[in-house]
């Protein structure tokens, strides 16, 4: 997950992401402020307008700078759940370091939060595992950041979804795909970033993303009205995010 912030002259073309794509059934509940521009306003919006538990939870860890931005913003009780373990049974490049890196990944995701003094709460464990150990309607906002392919994407949606209460925030990372979508081809989704950040990627097809086509499906399918974050001077790519109804 590289930070690549954006000279000021490149900014304009980072717009392109903005989307407020799906439509939202009668009852749902609406964004309650102005559109998010990158991933970092997150946590913001989140202790804003959703802090009513004090539970939020970030699947997909790493080594921790993410959650330790938030956690200088959200002031309750941050989970941050990830495996830091090798998985011999997956083939995905995505993350599936050794595991004396994983180690150290999790010694500095450690580190990086005990400025908190103790509101981090790192949970070692697959997501799906680890989901099961919170009730439903305990988060007031989960940020999905795991495997990134469709499968996987779909399943941590399906997991993590009821464990968010009505009216809280499900959001995650990396708004993206290897596969042609309606209206955004891969190869323009990587050639859109590549010209934003100054260096090419092709990252979502390398790695076999299929985020945007599990986030997609997931909100139609609740009738959600989902959002993508416009800027990237935060990160190299956008977030998505939606109010549960």
């Amino acid at each position: 997950m590289c930070m690549s912030p954006l000279m000021p002259s490149d900014a304009l073309c980072c717009y392109i992401f903005l989307g407020l794509a799906l439509e939202t059934m009668a009852g749902q509940s609406l964004w309650p402020g102005d559109p998010i521009p990158c991933r970092d306003d997150l946590a913001r919006a989140a202790q804003k307008y959703f802090n009513k538990t004090g539970w939020a939870a970030e699947v997909g860890v790493y080594q921790g700078r993410f959650a330790a931005q938030n956690m200088r913003h959200w002031t309750g009780r941050y989970f941050m759940i990830d495996a830091w373990a090798h998985r011999p049974f997956d083939d995905s490049s995505d993350k599936n370091f050794p595991q004396a890196e994983h180690e150290e990944n999790l010694r500095q995701a450690r580190a990086r939060v005990r400025f908190a003094r103790g509101r981090g709460w790192p949970i070692r464990g697959f997501s799906l595992d680890v989901a099961q150990r919170f009730a439903d309607g305990s988060l007031d906002w989960v940020f999905i950041d795991a495997l990134h392919v469709y499968e996987a994407t779909l399943r941590d949606l399906e997991a993590w979804y009821p464990k968010v209460r009505v009216g809280g925030l499900v959001s995650g990372d990396d708004y993206g795909d290897a596969t042609d979508m309606e209206w955004m081809s891969t190869s323009r989704f990587e050639s859109g970033v590549s010209r934003c950040l100054g260096f090419g990627t092709t990252t979502p097809s390398d790695v076999g993303w299929g985020t945007m086509r599990a986030v997609n499906q997931f909100a139609r399918e609740h009738g959600h009205q989902l959002f993508v974050t416009y800027f990237l001077d935060c990160h190299s790519y956008p977030a998505w995010y939606f109010v549960k109804g």
